[in-house]
C-alpha cells in the first residue's frame, strides 16, 4: 500500500491543469521535499542553482549541452558512433554504487589513450539513472567522433574490438555485466542523436525516471519520495554530462570579447 504524502494544495493539476501550472506545482514539490539544498532555495532572490535534477533548471540545463554538442560535431567529416555502456541491474546495488561500477569499466576499458589510437578525436557521455521492478539500472549514452570516415569492416572490427574489451574489463574488476546493452551503432544523423539525449528536464509529462518519480510525489506517493531521495543521494557530486576534444563547446567568441574574457 502507498504511504501517503502531507497533500500539496491543488495537488491534482499535475493530471489536469495546463502545463505550465503542472510544472509549477512539480518545482513546488521539488521546493518541500527534496533533499538538495540548492534545489529549495532555486528561484528564490533569483538564484538558479542549474542541477540536472532541478525541475526549474533541467530543461534549460539540458537543451544547452545538446544545443553545444551539436554545434560542435555537426560538421566533423568522420563517422559518429554511438555507444551505450551498461552493468547488470542488481537490486541490492544503490545508485551511487552501480554509478561507481559503470565509470570504473569504462575507465578501464578505454584507459591509456585507446579510443585515440583507435582515431577517435572526441566523446561525449550522458549518464542515466532508471528505476525499474528489478531496481536501479545506471547507464552511459556515448557519441564517439572520428577523424576520418570508416568502412563497414572497419565499424564493425571497432564494435567488436570495443564490446569485447568492456566486457573483459568488467570480469576482470568482479561487475556484473553482459554483452546484452551494449549497443554500439552508426549514427546517421548527429541531430537526432543529440535530440535523444535530451529528455528535456525534469517535467510531469517526462517519460525519464525522475519527472515519474517527482510527479508520483506530487500526487502523494511516499514510495516515490524514497526514490526520489535515493536518486539525489546516488547522482550528488556525480557528473552527468561529460565531453572530450572536438566535443567539446564551440568558444562564442563575441560574448568572450563582450565579457572582456579576450582583453
Amino acid at each position: 500500500m502507498v504511504r501517503a504524502l502531507s497533500t500539496i494544495k491543488d495537488a491534482v493539476t499535475i493530471r489536469t491543469g495546463p502545463t505550465d501550472s503542472r510544472r509549477h506545482a512539480l518545482t513546488q514539490a521539488q521546493q518541500l521535499y527534496s533533499l538538495r539544498r540548492s534545489i529549495k532555495r532555486c528561484g528564490q532572490a533569483g538564484h538558479k542553482c542549474g542541477g540536472a535534477l532541478c525541475a526549474r533548471c533541467s530543461g534549460a540545463r539540458s537543451g544547452r549541452f545538446r544545443r553545444e554538442l551539436y554545434a560542435a560535431v555537426k560538421h566533423q567529416p568522420g563517422t559518429l558512433v554511438s555507444w551505450t555502456a551498461t552493468v547488470a541491474t542488481t537490486p541490492s546495488a544503490g545508485v551511487r554504487q552501480q554509478w561507481a561500477d559503470l565509470l570504473a569499466v569504462i575507465q578501464a576499458t578505454t584507459r591509456g589513450g585507446w579510443l585515440a589510437r583507435q582515431g577517435i578525436i572526441g566523446t561525449a557521455r550522458a549518464v542515466e539513472v532508471a528505476r525499474s521492478a528489478d531496481g536501479w539500472h545506471v547507464h552511459a549514452h556515448h557519441l564517439a567522433v572520428f577523424r576520418n570516415v570508416l568502412s563497414a569492416e572497419n565499424f564493425d572490427t571497432f564494435a567488436l574490438t570495443l564490446r569485447s574489451r568492456y566486457l573483459a574489463e568488467a570480469d576482470r574488476l568482479g561487475i556484473p555485466a553482459s554483452s546484452y546493452g551494449q549497443d554500439i551503432a552508426r549514427t546517421r544523423s548527429a541531430h537526432a542523436w543529440t535530440h535523444y539525449l535530451d529528455k528535456g528536464g525534469i517535467h510531469p509529462d517526462g517519460n525519464d525516471t525522475a519527472s515519474q518519480l517527482w510527479t508520483a510525489v506530487l500526487a502523494g506517493d511516499a514510495d516515490a519520495l524514497h526514490l526520489a531521495h535515493e536518486l539525489e543521494a546516488g547522482a550528488y557530486r556525480r557528473r552527468m554530462w561529460t565531453t572530450t576534444g572536438v566535443c567539446r563547446p564551440v568558444p562564442d567568441f563575441d560574448a568572450l570579447v563582450a565579457a572582456g574574457a579576450l582583453d
